[in-house]
């Protein structure tokens, strides 16, 4: 699977910090797996968290292009299925308490609803899009065709956006028809990469996930269940 890296993405924030990106990353799930099946407090205590705490402080100091700074001020938690093992805050802009939009926040609980639906049996993580939306193309000689459930979830469906997000126009509409919206992106989206070949990281692939199981006929129970 080959990352697609946009320029935009290749900021000072993400090619400074490689090392303490891995680092952290290293640290945090080794916490977690190694006290995996012991007690809530004993992975709360454990010794490392020490470590993770001196990078996240460190994180600030290395963040910033000339003017601008990356996360100066920001709060993390880690848990797991004992629940939530650790918190640190870096900086007094943000705490646990501080009211932020959900943003791409929403992606995580969305997919885990839609993974519960699979589990059940009620669909297919490899079915074509296009057996429940009928504008969707079934042409072969269009790689549309072979967008699936699970590429749509992996952010590996071909759907392609050169900036953060993903930018069709209805998609910061609240007001606009959902299905007309996702139609919108399948027909004006960029669509580069052969699905499942490439990670693009945009909001176009949970909003026709969302739509594939909106003409389900059991979505609402289903969604509410998970």
């Amino acid at each position: 699977l080959r990352i697609h890296l946009r320029q935009r993405q290749l900021n000072t924030h993400l090619k400074a910090l490689p090392q303490m990106n891995s680092k952290l990353l290293a640290l945090v799930t080794a916490v977690v797996a190694a006290a995996g099946g012991g007690s809530k407090s004993s992975v709360q205590n454990d010794p490392r968290w020490e470590e993770v705490r001196s990078v996240l402080d460190e994180w600030p100091k290395n963040a910033c292009d000339n003017s601008t700074c990356w996360m100066n001020n920001f709060a993390v938690s880690v848990g797991n299925t004992e629940g939530r093992v650790f918190e640190h805050q870096v900086g007094r802009l943000i705490s646990f308490k501080t009211p932020l939009l959900v943003a791409s926040g929403s992606k995580f609980p969305a997919t885990l609803a839609i993974l519960g639906t699979v589990e059940d049996g009620y669909v297919d993580l490899d079915e074509p899009v296009s057996t429940y939306l009928e504008f969707w193309t079934k042409n072969g000689s269009d790689p549309r065709s072979r967008v699936t459930l699970r590429s749509l979830l992996s952010f590996t469906s071909g759907f392609y956006d050169s900036g953060v997000a993903g930018s069709q126009p209805c998609m910061t509409k609240a007001s606009y028809d959902f299905v007309k919206c996702a139609q919108q992106i399948y027909e004006h989206a960029p669509f580069a990469f052969e699905p499942r070949t490439v990670f693009d990281y945009n909001s176009y692939h949970l909003q026709v996930d969302s739509l594939f199981f909106f003409q389900i006929s059991v979505f609402s129970c289903l969604i509410i269940r998970h």
